[in-house]
């Protein structure tokens, strides 16, 4: 055999031993590509999830607090009626206090305490 051939023989004998060990890694290196690209896309996914969901929490907060400052309107409307009941008799203070609300304080025009719901002592 011509020392040509020999020469060309391991040559393609170290190549051939080298393509599964090139292959592994290209293989192993896509497969890295692939998990870091999905973890990119569950991060932006969780992202946009908490985005959502903080803005629908706003909302929701924005109407609850919308529907108690109509329900404060109707008792100052139903307060200033005339022969309207005392704050504590009023139907809307019931509702309110049922609900979220702690207390009523009814401030006449110079901002001094008319009326307290519940009563408070000094």
């Amino acid at each position: 055999m011509p020392a040509s051939t020999t020469s060309l023989n391991q040559g393609a004998r170290h190549f051939l031993w080298a393509l599964p060990l090139a292959l592994a890694l290209v293989f192993v290196g896509m497969v890295l590509l692939w998990e870091r690209a999905d973890e990119n896309k569950e991060r932006e996914t969780e992202r946009q999830t908490l985005i959502a969901d903080a803005l629908s929490t706003a909302q929701q907060l924005r109407a609850r607090l919308e529907n108690e400052r109509l329900r404060l309107a109707r008792l100052a409307q139903d307060l200033s009626a005339p022969g309207a009941p005392p704050l504590a008799e009023q139907p809307a203070l019931q509702e309110g206090m049922a609900g979220v609300w702690l207390g009523v304080t009814l401030l006449d025009e110079r901002h001094q305490t008319q009326a307290q719901h519940p009563e408070r002592t000094a």
